[in-house]
């Protein structure tokens, strides 16, 4: 076999238009050659690891890298989950919900396994009331903002106000009637 040829290096010109390597230039391209051939350290003060971890780490390992971090963020986001519905209950005591807290810290896996086997059901239906809670708070806010009145009393009295003037007909006035009859039931 024969001797590896390096490229010639580039060279810088001065004002008198001779010639002159440059020495850093120089320098650094004989630590490229020497960490390629050689596959360790050279004098710029690089990693031995660092060449090698380039030529090791392949697609299965990336792969399995973001599968990590896909398990990663789904127990995190379970633990935040549990950790939501374990202050929303109001039907365990404080030094119970710490007891959760800790143990679902100390052992995630398991403690967030436990949990959902035995609480699982009570979570859904946490969500459910919550869900039901904040929306008819919407529509209580939704009645104040429009000026309507909140009770379908005032509304069939108002009703019964305007059949009464006759700004509506008996045939209106059952047809409003029974739309908010159904409504409030």
């Amino acid at each position: 076999m024969g001797q590896r040829r390096t490229p010639s290096l580039p060279v810088s010109r001065s004002s008198s238009g001779s010639a002159k390597p440059l020495a850093e230039l120089e320098r650094v391209e004989q630590h490229r050659v020497g960490c390629l051939t050689a596959g360790r350290a050279g004098s710029l003060g690089q990693k031995e690891d660092d060449v090698a971890l380039a030529t090791t780490w392949g697609t299965g390992q990336v792969l399995l890298d973001i599968l990590w971090f896909f398990l990663l963020f789904i127990e995190i986001w379970l633990m935040i989950s549990i950790f939501i519905d374990l202050f929303r209950r109001k039907d365990m005591k404080g030094w119970q919900k710490a007891l959760w807290v800790i143990g679902i810290i100390l052992v995630p896996l398991i403690g967030i396994l436990v949990y959902l086997v035995i609480y699982g059901n009570e979570m859904k239906v946490h969500a459910l009331q919550e869900d039901q809670q904040n929306e008819q708070a919407v529509r209580n806010y939704i009645r104040w903002a429009a000026g309507s009145s909140s009770s379908p009393a005032d509304e069939l009295t108002r009703l019964a106000d305007l059949r009464d003037r006759g700004v509506i007909t008996e045939d209106e006035f059952q047809k409003l009637k029974d739309r908010i009859v159904h409504a409030g039931a």
